[in-house]
């Protein structure tokens, strides 16, 4: 079935879901792209903007891939029989350069690869995951300060404003 520019137009960049925890608990060093193996079940839904990312991450396989865990695609109502698991482990694409760079990241103690947000590039789903180290406590309170610095500049501006 053939599409128009119109409809690709529509889904370039369209963003379904994001991880915001992630940048909250995690120092994120390093991020890639990567294509999803789905099923055209998963993909409807997905098109309907439902998934969540929150608790997901990357795991290396003895045979060379990277699947990703805990990423939740609910179920397509209209799919019937042919539905997916709501939870299943996914495969994903990327270049064996980049996958044995993320799996000698992740026998590395002390660091994950988490899954940052799922969107559609070019009519095609794809999934950011990012190289993550955890915060300390210090990291958190230095990120609060300056929230709280920010927000003050931009009151004492707005105030100077409007007069």
């Amino acid at each position: 079935m053939a599409r128009n520019k119109k409809d690709e137009s529509v889904e370039e960049g369209r963003l379904i879901a994001r991880n915001p925890k992630a940048f909250h608990k995690f120092t994120i060093t390093q991020k890639w792209e990567a294509g999803m193996v789905l099923q055209g079940s998963e993909v409807k839904s997905l098109r309907m903007g439902r998934a969540t990312v929150v608790e997901g991450y990357v795991k290396a396989a003895r045979s060379g891939e990277l699947w990703l865990h805990g990423v939740e695609i609910p179920q397509y109502a209209q799919a019937s029989f042919a539905n997916h698991m709501t939870n299943q482990p996914r495969r994903l694409l990327l270049h064996k350069r980049q996958i044995r760079e993320i799996a000698q990241h992740l026998d590395q103690g002390g660091r994950a690869v988490l899954a940052l947000s799922i969107y559609f590039k070019n009519g095609v789903a794809k999934v950011e995951i990012g190289l993550a180290m955890p915060k300390t406590h210090e990291d958190r309170r230095d990120d609060m300060r300056k929230r709280e610095s920010q927000r003050e500049v931009s009151r004492e501006l707005a105030r100077r404003r409007s007069g």
